[in-house]
C-alpha cells in the first residue's frame, strides 16, 4: 500500500478533493484500473488528506495523483505520476 499525504494551502478553496488513477500503458491506449478520491479535512488553517493506493495492479503502471473541485470542472489537475 502506498500512503500519500496532501496538504494544501488553498485560500481560493478551489479544491475540494484529491484523486488518484492507476492505468496499464499500451500501444493502442491506456487502460484504466482504479480510482479513488479523498476529501481535504482542515488541520491548523490548511487542507489535508491522505490516499491510500493499493500496489497490487499488473506491471506495468502508473498512477495519475491531483486535485479536483466538486464544483467547478475547470479546477482538476495532477500534481504527480508515479511509474510502477
Amino acid at each position: 500500500m502506498l500512503e500519500v499525504t496532501i496538504i494544501l494551502d488553498d485560500p481560493g478553496h478551489n479544491y475540494q478533493m484529491a484523486y488518484y488513477t492507476t492505468y496499464q500503458p499500451a500501444e493502442a491506449y491506456d487502460t484504466w484500473l482504479d480510482y479513488n478520491e479523498s476529501p481535504f479535512n482542515m488541520v491548523d488553517n490548511e487542507k489535508m488528506t491522505t490516499l491510500l493506493i493499493p500496489k497490487t495492479y499488473p506491471l506495468p503502471y502508473y498512477i495519475q495523483i491531483g486535485l479536483t473541485s466538486q464544483t467547478d470542472y475547470r479546477y482538476y489537475i495532477t500534481i504527480r505520476t508515479i511509474n510502477g
